[in-house]
């Protein structure tokens, strides 16, 4: 279904390619690659509780640093023994770090103590986090050397005393000690940087400073993240608030830590959106991560008193950021990413003033031409240039109220629908029944066996007493009250040497042919075998292994739409020619994958057509499909996913206007049978918004 927008998406790809590639990455921290560690304190026996801690909150370490927005880089021990020190910095190749965080280790290689050592003399800063490495493996030597005097004369912090009694540190701590040459090292004292069972309940167990337990149940339930204490017999509890806390309160202390170490290159008040900054041809581009599928709003700050400009890989599109605070040489802007969305931030210089408030959205500063729009009759904007503020104002017609273009749309399905069963009966051929036994419609009560898609002989209760090949009756039915033009049966999943297929006891002859949707997969037309009512599908596969049978769901396709009957089964019946605006799967296509076209008309209200002053946008709430927008047979723009907004301006028409919104989403709904919303979920909606020009006087006088 999507392919017809392939040529969109592969764009989109493409300017990701082109942001991504080249130039080089910056990042002020980097992450010691604990390799030696976790071979040292794994045994073939099994995990030590050092090797589990070591392991299990490097992981997490790389998700906090990503959340409190220090990008990274892990460094191998054996690059960072040959790495440059400069300027209080670790040089390698393009990159500079002007801090090095440690994760908990028990071991490292002795040029690594050495170059920490060489590094806080240059002024370099080091975290380390959880215990600390009092033993060390040294080139050419067998033995291990123990580091642990060296390593307490850099942190302040017996190592291995860190390593004995971290479990007893419950309160999260900081110990820092300044080194001559300007270098400074930290130590986060603390049971754990990974978070799961609360204080509270490691007390009650009796295993204090153990975050881990068998009976922590982490659960999805729709978007958000349940964590539950489930012991066997006894009264699960709810645990989520007091992880939740846990967790923000070591975010916090080691945002509060490395912040006392370095300036952050890029400040993010939003945990859930993640950033990568690189520069590429002298040019600074920051590209921002909403992680979630929610729409996430964000503060941003970056050094210098710059114009933020957006640029959207989604469109190719690029729109000032409008408003902004500057003071102290850093600027800070709003940011709203819709959800799972990115863009890419780049920095250009401020044309003769920034502007620090509007109710407007601004989408245009050049040349001294400030142009925006508003659902307000009013436009301002307030300028900001050598510490003097200027409001202007524009004054206009309010913009008439959002229409929305509810109640009954021209409905088409562009692809066939599709009535996926999930199970049905199987039954070995024997020599003591005819064929007609096998096409007629059979019961459990008749010695089959319900099955799901799989391989035969696992769902049997016993093995079967034949050597293969064996020759297997599959059967299924389903109703229809309708009987569409043309039905095929999809061969999916028929493992074995042959097969032969009957409905309603008719042998089907049509020749398989290449379905539109897979090229892997064929397509056979049962449409003369049917019938109204009860229909039977028997096939005959002929299993030459253990793991043959049916593999795979049964899917029927045609030209038309599905009822929802009293048992939870679906019968075939009239495809649908109107639309109410809910999701396929509730207007008789939960399995359909395709796209399909919504039409109407519609007029302007009353005393908008012909304003000039007005854009016009219309908001189509559809889930997470592809939407394309058509006016008056014109193309207005294709979406690929959220925000679903599409500008109409320049395509609408005095009198009657035609709207066709085509939506597309991908096979799951047939391949997996899931009836997963798509199309339309409600009623699209026309903005109108009133638009506003301001000339900055020269100077910002």
């Amino acid at each position: 279904p999507w392919w017809r927008y392939y040529g969109e998406f592969s764009t989109y790809i493409s300017r990701l390619s082109h942001m991504l590639s080249g130039g080089r990455h910056v990042a002020k921290v980097a992450v010691l690659w604990p390799i030696n560690a976790l071979f040292a304190t794994n045994t073939p026996q099994g995990s030590t509780l050092l090797a589990s801690r070591e392991e299990i909150d490097f992981g997490v370490l790389t998700d906090i640093l990503l959340r409190i927005h220090y990008d990274f880089d892990y460094l191998d021990e054996d690059f960072l023994a040959d790495a440059e020190l400069k300027d209080g910095k670790i040089h390698i190749r393009d990159e500079a770090y002007e801090l090095l965080i440690v994760p908990p280790a028990a071991h490292v290689k002795l040029s690594t103590v050495e170059k920490l050592e060489e590094f806080v003399q240059e002024g370099g800063k080091v975290l380390g986090t959880i215990f600390l490495p009092d033993k060390a493996f040294a080139d050419g030597r067998q033995e291990l050397v123990d580091v642990s005097s060296r390593v307490q004369d850099l942190f302040g912090v017996d190592p291995t005393e860190s390593q004995r009694n971290y479990r007893k540190h419950l309160q999260s701590d900081v110990s820092t000690k300044k080194h001559a040459g300007g270098g400074k090292t930290s130590f986060f004292h603390s049971y754990a940087l990974r978070r799961g069972l609360p204080k509270r309940l490691q007390e009650e167990l009796g295993i204090p400073g153990v975050p881990e337990h068998p009976d922590f149940v982490i659960e999805s339930e729709g978007e958000l993240t349940k964590y539950y204490f489930a012991p066997p017999g006894k009264e699960r509890q709810d645990i989520t608030a007091e992880v939740e806390v846990s967790r923000r309160s070591v975010y916090q202390s080691l945002q509060e830590v490395i912040y006392g170490l370095i300036e952050p290159d890029v400040v993010i008040n939003n945990p859930e959106v993640f950033y990568l900054h690189r520069v590429k041809d002298s040019q600074d581009i920051y590209f921002m991560v909403n992680t979630t599928f929610r729409e996430q709003t964000a503060n941003v700050i970056l050094s210098g008193e710059i114009q933020p400009v957006i640029w959207n890989p989604s469109l190719g599109s690029e729109t000032p950021v409008a408003p902004l605070e500057m003071a102290n040489g850093k600027t800070r802007f709003p940011l709203t990413l819709p959800p799972a969305g990115s863009l890419f931030i780049l920095i250009k210089p401020v044309d003769l003033a920034y502007i620090h408030y509007t109710n407007l959205t601004i989408d245009k500063i050049e040349g001294g031409i400030v142009r925006g729009y508003g659902r307000s009759g009013e436009g301002t904007v307030v300028t900001s240039k050598d510490g003097k503020d200027l409001r202007i104002e524009r004054k206009g017609k309010h913009p008439p109220e959002p229409v929305f273009l509810d109640g009954e749309w021209t409905f088409h399905a562009e692809q066939d629908n599709a009535l996926v069963i999930r199970k049905w009966l199987a039954a070995q051929e024997t020599q003591d029944r005819d064929i007609t036994y096998y096409t007629t419609k059979q019961s459990l009560e008749n010695g089959w066996l319900e099955m799901v898609p799989g391989a035969w002989e696992y769902q049997l209760p016993a093995e079967p007493d034949s050597l293969y090949p064996i020759p297997v009756w599959f059967q299924a039915a389903f109703q229809t009250e309708y009987l569409p033009p043309k039905l095929d049966l999809i061969v999916d999943g028929f493992a074995g040497s042959e097969w032969k297929l009957f409905v309603n006891g008719g042998a089907v002859t049509s020749p398989p042919e290449r379905s539109t949707f897979d090229a892997q997969m064929k397509a056979v037309d049962i449409t003369r075998c049917l019938k109204k009512g009860v229909n039977v599908i028997s096939l005959r596969l002929v299993l030459d292994a253990p793991t043959d049978g049916l593999l795979d769901l049964l899917k029927l396709c045609g030209k038309f739409s599905l009822e929802l009957l009293p048992d939870g089964e679906y019968q075939i019946a009239a495809p649908r020619s109107t639309s109410n605006l809910a999701p396929w799967n509730r207007e008789g296509y939960p399995f359909y994958s395709g796209s399909a076209i919504y039409s109407r008309h519609f007029r302007l209200p009353g005393g908008s057509e012909g304003d000039t002053g007005l854009r016009l946008f219309i908001d189509v709430p559809a889930g997470d499909d592809v939407v394309e927008v058509i006016l008056n047979g014109k193309q207005a723009g294709i979406c690929l996913w959220a925000p679903y907004t599409v500008e109409i301006t320049s395509l609408v028409q005095p009198g009657e206007n035609k709207i066709e919104i085509r939506t597309a989403n991908t096979l799951i709904n047939l391949l997996e049978a899931v009836g997963r919303p798509s199309g339309l979920c409600g009623a699209p909606r026309l903005v109108m918004y009133r638009q506003f020009e301001f000339e900055l006087p020269q100077g910002g006088e």
